[in-house]
């Protein structure tokens, strides 16, 4: 099986268990920190997502790749890459959304929008 297609496998495999997080649970911080796990876990394999299946923008820029959407858009994965030092504040996705990294150098965060603002912790 290639890269690829081991990619493919697992993340269905995820985005499954995602799927079965949210329709048990509903979306509340709990099952948000549910479905993180299992996107951490995901990319606990750092050979299913190799830097050159996602390169940065030809400019040198950023780049985004969707790497699974279900065909009425309710679950979608994407890839964001972005030269170093990339920063991204917090910001309103529309719906929920959750983000982990592959290859990072920064902290990652959990972020929360409740009462019109933004809040964050630091996690591992």
């Amino acid at each position: 099986m290639t890269i690829i297609e081991q990619r493919n496998q697992a993340v269905a495999e995820t985005v499954d268990r995602v799927r079965l997080i949210e329709q048990q649970h509903g979306v509340n911080y709990e099952a948000l920190g549910n479905i993180r796990n299992e996107l951490i876990e995901l990319t606990q394999d750092k050979e299913l997502f190799p830097r050159s299946s996602f390169p940065i923008a030809d400019d040198g820029g950023s780049a985004v790749y969707r790497i699974s959407e279900d065909s009425d858009h309710r679950y979608a994965l994407y890839a964001s890459v972005g030269a170093a030092g990339k920063s991204v504040p917090p910001h309103n996705h529309t719906t929920w959304a959750v983000i982990v990294g592959v290859f990072c150098r920064s902290a990652r965060k959990w972020c929360c929008f409740s009462a019109g603002r933004y809040s964050c912790d630091l996690y591992r």
